[in-house]
């Protein structure tokens, strides 16, 4: 906006008051009430789903936390017929992490067959960090990849294979050897897996009941 000529000039715009992103969400709230219907029972207003994916039960900090969010997750899917994601924290990048993160979250009682989960995380482009890549929970992706196979193949598909490329993904948080993946898969933990050709794909599909 222009003054008149002559006219004294208009004064600038005050600088805004900065926003602010607030706190993460709390293992309650991600939760939720079914009274109330919020949290993961907002999905009651929902008439069918098939996965469910809480990638921020991953940050809560500790697997009490994450076992109270995803128990009563796996709870609901079974009631509703679902599958659940459960993610590893951020930082799981080696085998041995991988197996203790197993461990730890079988003796909170997260072993289900209505339940899946895969290592490592996953870098995607950050558009807030002009596309560098982030490490994020790989719940999003694979679940993508299974809505992938199910619409382009049929559910009797298992998502898994060269053909399921991990869309957007530019690298993997570590690289997971032929043998290291021998020792997760029959345990019921996923691999993803970098090979020349195809590129990043899912290389599992078990559920966490195990083998």
């Amino acid at each position: 906006q222009y003054a008149p000529i002559n006219a004294a000039p208009l004064g600038f715009q005050a600088i805004g008051t900065a926003g602010a992103d607030g706190n993460p969400p709390t293992a309650a709230e991600l939760r939720g009430s079914r009274a109330t219907r919020t949290g993961l029972y907002a999905l009651d207003d929902v008439a069918a789903f098939t996965m469910l994916a809480i990638p921020e039960a991953s940050r809560l900090g500790s697997t009490a936390n994450l076992a109270s969010v995803m128990g009563a997750a796996i709870s609901y899917c079974q009631e509703r017929r679902a599958m659940v994601f459960i993610d590893p924290p951020l930082g799981t990048d080696t085998i041995e992490e991988c197996e203790a993160w197993l461990d730890e979250i079988a003796n909170a009682g997260l072993r289900s067959e209505y339940a899946v989960a895969s290592v490592p995380n996953v870098q995607v482009p950050d558009p807030g960090m002009d596309n560098r890549p982030r490490s994020v929970a790989p719940s999003g992706t694979t679940a993508g990849i299974w809505a992938r196979t199910d619409g382009q193949v049929g559910v009797w598909k298992a998502p898994a294979g060269i053909t399921s490329r991990l869309n957007n993904v530019l690298a993997l948080d570590f690289a997971m050897t032929d043998p290291e993946n021998g020792v997760i898969n029959p345990l019921g933990l996923n691999a993803l897996r970098n090979f020349d050709i195809p590129g990043n794909v899912a290389w599992g599909a078990r559920t966490l009941a195990g083998a």
